[in-house]
């Protein structure tokens, strides 16, 4: 391998440890204008399953009223001053 090939293999490297202690940190890296030539690349994206949280009890609806309501009707007042 050249000298060049080197540096470079080396410089990838610590690239790739830098990505990866950035994403031990913050647990997301963004990345933009970039470019990645790979032959085989895979991604391990592992969910985060969050307690689970029991289902809401149900509440039962109000009942409906058999019959309706009886009332004494009243025509409002048409008189204005």
């Amino acid at each position: 391998m050249s000298e060049e090939e080197e540096r470079k293999k080396k410089f990838l490297s610590e690239i790739g440890l830098n990505i990866a202690k950035l994403l031990n940190d913050f647990g997301e890296v963004e990345l933009e204008n970039v470019e990645i030539k790979v032959s085989d690349l895979e991604f391990w994206i592992q969910p985060i399953i969050a307690g689970l949280t029991p289902p809401k009890a149900l509440v039962s609806p109000k009942a409906k009223p058999k019959e309706i309501l009886k009332e004494e009707f009243h025509p409002p007042v048409m008189s204005y001053p």
